[in-house]
């Protein structure tokens, strides 16, 4: 397992690759290094800081004899967890891992930063949270028109009806 400063150096130099350029270069380097920092700076599992976890998703994973490892589970793993009512085509997986704060409203966050420092990545970072939800509860968020922006992430989660328990 990494630490959060060495993730943060990596970040930082993406950000100084990235400030380097002209913005029609940076149209082209934006998409790659977004999903990278999505990926690995913005998921905290990668340092060691445990996933919180809706009371429904909970639910869900005890009763299917998943037990109570969800603060600890991984994308690859909820893809196992499928659920037989769900009649959509987006894989019929059970749980969704959301980030509370969403990844790209952090993206934006460090690319305000003028001339970005390793502190200034790693307060970024602290903000990011992954939460174990169900589908169901991830669709009402989205509902909310919080996807991209939640100024006050508690309050999106609050109105779309999720209690996080851990």
């Amino acid at each position: 397992m990494l630490k959060i400063e060495d993730i943060a150096e990596i970040v930082l130099g993406n950000l100084e690759y990235y400030n380097k350029h002209n913005a029609e270069q940076q149209k082209l380097i934006y998409q790659p290094m977004y999903k990278y920092i999505r990926d690995i700076a913005f998921n905290p599992l990668n340092w060691g800081k445990k996933r919180g976890v809706s009371r429904a998703a909970q639910e869900f994973a005890e009763k299917n004899k998943f037990g109570n490892e969800l603060k600890y589970i991984k994308q690859t793993q909820l893809t196992k967890l499928k659920d037989p009512n769900r009649s959509d085509d987006k894989g019929k997986t059970a749980l969704v891992l959301e980030h509370f704060v969403p990844a790209k409203q952090l993206m934006d966050e460090l690319l305000d930063i003028k001339k970005p420092t390793l502190q200034d990545v790693i307060n970024v970072m602290e903000k990011a949270d992954v939460k174990v939800i169900t589908w169901k509860e991830h669709e009402k968020l989205e509902k909310t028109g919080n996807k991209d922006k939640r100024p006050d992430p508690k309050k999106a989660y609050k109105d779309a009806g999720i209690e996080l328990i851990k």
